[in-house]
C-alpha cells in the first residue's frame, strides 16, 4: 500500500476518496489503515477530510520502503527518473555516506548525479533508470562515468580516491567497461557496497597519484 501512496506524491490536497481511487486501493477499511500508517510516520498533511504530501514524504515513504526490504527493482521501475536518483541516494545513505544529488562541476562543465562521500573515499554514481541498455550505450556511458570521476577527483583535493558507478534498473550482462565504472543495478546497489572494502586498494578506483 506504502509504494502505490509513494508513486503519486507529491501531490496538492485532496479528498481521501480521491486519494484512495489514485492508490488503487479496493475499499475505504484499508485506506484508513494506510493513512493511520502514515500519520503514525509523521507523513503528509491533514486537513479534515484531505490530505496532501510533499517531496519530503515521499523522501520518507521512499526510506521506509528501503527499511522494509521492498523489491527495490518493482519500485525504481515505476518511479520517474529523478526518484531514481532519490533512491540510489538513499540507499548510499542508508549505509553511511554523505551523499550529495545533482552536483554541477563547471569548466568543463558535467553533472554527476549521485556522489557518496565516506572519509576521503567517493562513490560517483551515475543512474541510468533506461528500459533496456545495449552494450555500446553501456560502453558509452562507462567511459564518459570514468571522465566526470577524474574531473570530480582533480577539483576535489580532500579526496583520495573516486570508486565510479552505474546504476541500472535492470540487470546487465556487464559487470565493468573497460576495467572502470561498476555497473551495479539497483536492487543490488545495497549488497554490493556491503561487501566491497573502501580501504582495500583496488583497480576498480581511481587514485589521486594516477591524475598526474
Amino acid at each position: 500500500m506504502l509504494a502505490k501512496a509513494v508513486l503519486i506524491m507529491p501531490a496538492a490536497s485532496m479528498h481521501i476518496s480521491t486519494f484512495q481511487i489514485a492508490c488503487q486501493l479496493p475499499n475505504r477499511n484499508i485506506t484508513r489503515e494506510l493513512i493511520l500508517f502514515l500519520k503514525a510516520h509523521r507523513i503528509g498533511h491533514y486537513s479534515n477530510n484531505f490530505i496532501s504530501f510533499s517531496t519530503k514524504d515521499k523522501a520518507l515513504s521512499l526510506q521506509l520502503l528501503i527499511n522494509f526490504g521492498y523489491d527495490l527493482k518493482l519500485l525504481a521501475g515505476k518511479l520517474h527518473w529523478e526518484d531514481f536518483e532519490s533512491l540510489t541516494s538513499l540507499i548510499i545513505n542508508s549505509l553511511g555516506f554523505k551523499s550529495l544529488t545533482n552536483v554541477y562541476i563547471c569548466k568543463p562543465r558535467i553533472q554527476i548525479d549521485v556522489i557518496g562521500i565516506d572519509n576521503k573515499v567517493a562513490l560517483v554514481i551515475d543512474c541510468k533508470h533506461w528500459k533496456s541498455m545495449s552494450k555500446i550505450s553501456i560502453e558509452r556511458a562507462g567511459l564518459k562515468q570514468l571522465i566526470r570521476s577524474k574531473i570530480f577527483l582533480e577539483r576535489n583535493k580532500t579526496i583520495d580516491k573516486v570508486l565510479p558507478i552505474i546504476v541500472t534498473l535492470h540487470n546487465h550482462e556487464h559487470k565493468y567497461v573497460r576495467g572502470h565504472s561498476i555497473i551495479v543495478p539497483i536492487n543490488k546497489l545495497k549488497s554490493f557496497m556491503l561487501s566491497y572494502d573502501l580501504n582495500v586498494d583496488e583497480e576498480d578506483f581511481i587514485y589521486r597519484d594516477e591524475l598526474s
